[in-house]
């Protein structure tokens, strides 16, 4: 259910001249989901990498500290082009996006995803054990990103 405040604010955003331009450009949003997949692509594989380094071992040497803050910069730098091309894509198509349940769920992903992610760098920064189960909830969370955003053409 679509409650009507909120497709009035996506009708709001659609009258702006920069939706607008969104809208009417044949290229703009076909190469912004481009970025967008990219970014999420980048994100997935920094995570499991970083995740996959915490699960596969009990303590941490100071040059996997360094490999995983080389992921973690990684991992900030495609957040930043995934919050930009998904702010673009909303701006394009806000009630495709803010109006429909798969984004929303997308969303919830997200931020648990980013509060686990960050929780388990600060502890990896100060070389301090992370359970193995927070690896885990990690992956699902940023897989569940993943797999709400291909829903959102669907739902």
């Amino acid at each position: 259910m679509r409650p009507p405040e909120l497709l009035a604010f996506c009708s709001s955003i659609e009258e702006l001249p920069l939706s607008v331009f969104i809208q009417s450009t044949s290229w703009v949003v076909p190469v912004v989901q481009i970025i967008h997949i990219f970014a999420i692509a980048m994100i997935l594989i920094s995570s499991i990498t970083i995740n996959f380094h915490v699960l596969q071992s009990n303590y941490f040497q100071l040059n996997s500290i360094n490999m995983l803050k080389q992921f973690r910069k990684l991992m900030y730098l495609s957040l930043f082009f995934l919050f930009l091309s998904g702010l673009v894509l909303i701006i394009g198509e806000p009630a495709r996006s803010l109006a429909n349940s798969a984004f929303q769920i997308k969303m919830l992903f997200l931020l648990l995803a980013l509060i686990i992610s960050l929780y388990m760098f600060s502890r990896i920064e100060k070389s301090q054990h992370i359970s193995k189960i927070y690896c885990l909830i990690a992956i699902t969370m940023w897989l569940g990103v993943v797999c709400s955003g291909r829903w959102i053409a669907y739902v």
